[in-house]
């Protein structure tokens, strides 16, 4: 896998944080001062460390809390990215330079007030080259055909320091979007981006540079679940946090026409009076169902009863929310992600832990940075951890007696050489693919099985081998678990809450006049577990 990029930033030599976007959400948010700190007064920040004792300036790479920090200084401009993975620094610093190549390409003149004026510009070629922390597109041919927003000029008779209006994004992570309108390029633009916007910059400094950019507009359906599991894999608690956030590059002063499932009931009350058509009066419930909602003071809700249709006569400025939902309805959601761990013993002080992944949304889709954490009992000494084919657990993901074929199978794994190999085969394609990854911690006496990208519709099968200490494996499936599980899906809304359509409406320009042409609508989903626990 190439290497994955937590955050990145371009700052000036004063220190002023011009760019960011925090693709990972895994590193502090005061790493940038931590990085400008250390970089400019390395020394003194490492008197006390034999080995940079005699090197008067910062390396272009180094590591300060576990966190890597990687720069490149170009034209008066600190190109920086953060990572909490093994990358590799030749690989990270030829991505920066060739970030700053595609930035002096696109507007002209690389410096602190083109970057400031050209904000909106910037981002998107930030959002192209990078996907999700994944270095992507950075030859400039190929950007023009993604990156359709124009460079501003510089000023007249200005010098290199930066507008005293202009404004720098705070870190945030772009998403994911599916166009609800617009051109097919625009459609080629956003199919490689992944994650969500909660960057309120952007915005103000694309007004500050005179202008606002690409007429566009940004709807974004985020959603935070927190689901607990039993141990039989039934769910038994949900929650549901979910916001539609709207970011406006409109020109002039537009209505907005927002559409929702028709078939939406919010607190019990199936509102639209167009029922029959959606199974009301059949007595079924309704496909979403929220438990309250509220909505942002501009919003115009006249045709939300009938319709379920919001409506903005007055756009906000800037980056807002337009609606804040709640779900907590068990029997309506459909879980991402079941999951099942079998317990069997392998010798007297060995256990065998058999844990089985499936992805239980679309195949198309692809869930990010999945990470199962296991906890195991103190009494375990030793842990080993990989990747099993299906077919190597005779016949499926039983309980504790898996038989002899099963154990069979197992003991293949783990020296005798058998028919299990041509599943092992085909297994290295599957963990290249979806990046697996697994370790363990003995001193937190946890294991971790971690995916870069997980396709929906598929299983997994991770065997987890305990060696322990004493005699206690009738204690292993109390004192084990709970098993945690984290993860990202784009484009994907758990409770199946959408935006049916999206309408900009603007005044006719009049007879003779041709009308302006039709804005960029992008709406994008974004699924991520804040809890999500399997009890064993």
């Amino acid at each position: 896998m190439t290497a994955c990029i937590s955050a990145f930033a371009v700052m000036s030599l004063r220190g002023d944080v011009l760019v960011s976007r925090d693709f990972l959400s895994d590193v502090p948010r005061t790493a940038l001062e931590t990085f400008y700190r250390f970089y400019t007064f390395w020394q003194q920040e490492n008197a006390n460390n034999v080995e940079f004792q005699d090197q008067p300036q910062a390396p272009p790479c180094f590591d300060v809390d576990g966190v890597h920090y990687f720069s490149v200084s170009k034209s008066g401009l600190i190109f920086v990215a953060t990572s909490r993975s093994n990358a590799s620094p030749s690989f990270v610093l030829e991505f920066l330079t060739r970030v700053s190549r595609a930035m002096a390409d696109f507007l002209g003149t690389l410096n602190e007030e083109s970057v400031r004026r050209n904000m909106v510009l910037v981002y998107e070629l930030v959002d192209e080259m990078v996907d999700f922390g994944y270095p992507q597109l950075t030859s400039t041919e190929a950007l023009k055909a993604y990156v359709l927003s124009q460079a501003k000029a510089p000023s007249q008779g200005s010098s290199g320091a930066a507008s005293a209006n202009g404004m720098s994004g705070r870190p945030g992570a772009r998403g994911a979007g599916m166009p609800s309108g617009g051109p097919s390029q625009g459609a080629a633009a956003l199919a490689a981006a992944t994650g969500v916007s909660n960057t309120d910059g952007v915005g103000g400094a694309a007004a500050a540079a005179g202008g606002s950019g690409r007429d566009e507009i940004f709807v974004d359906v985020v959603e935070k679940i927190s689901l607990t599991f039993n141990a039989s894999g039934s769910l038994v608690a949900s929650d549901i946090d979910g916001a539609i956030q709207v970011r406006s590059f409109l020109n002039g002063k537009p209505e907005i026409r927002l559409a929702l499932n028709e078939d939406l009931s919010i607190g019990g009350r199936g509102g639209s009076p167009f029922a029959n058509d959606y199974a009301y009066a059949a007595g079924r419930s309704p496909m979403v169902m929220l438990d309250d909602a509220n909505f942002h003071e501009a919003v115009n809700l006249d045709h939300f009863e009938r319709e379920r249709i919001l409506t903005l006569n007055h756009l906000p400025e800037g980056e807002f929310t337009l609606m804040n939902y709640r779900c907590s309805n068990t029997t309506m959601i459909r879980p991402p992600f079941q999951m099942s761990v079998s317990v069997s013993e392998a010798s007297s002080y060995s256990v065998d832990l058999i844990v089985t992944l499936k992805g239980d949304f679309p195949g198309k889709l692809h869930a990010t940075n999945v990470c199962v954490q296991i906890p195991v009992p103190k009494a375990v000494s030793k842990a080993t951890a990989r990747p099993i084919p299906l077919e190597t657990i005779g016949g499926g993901g039983g309980g504790g007696g898996g038989g002899g074929g099963a154990m069979q199978g197992l003991g293949a794994l783990f020296g005798r050489r058998s028919a299990a190999d041509v599943a092992e085969a085909n297994l290295k394609s599957v963990v290249a693919s979806t990046g697996q990854t697994t370790d363990y911690s003995d001193r937190e006496k946890v294991v971790t099985w971690s995916f870069a990208k997980l396709p929906g519709d598929t299983e997994h099968r991770l065997l987890v081998r305990l060696s322990l200490s004493n005699n206690a494996q009738t204690n292993v499936r109390r004192e084990c678990g709970p098993v945690n599980l984290t993860f990202t899906i784009p484009m994907y809304s758990t409770s199946k809450l959408g935006v049916r359509s999206l309408h900009v409406s603007r005044p006719s320009a009049g007879l003779g006049k041709p009308d302006a042409p039709a804005p960029y609508r992008w709406i994008r989903y974004l699924t991520k577990a804040t809890s999500y626990v399997f009890r064993l």
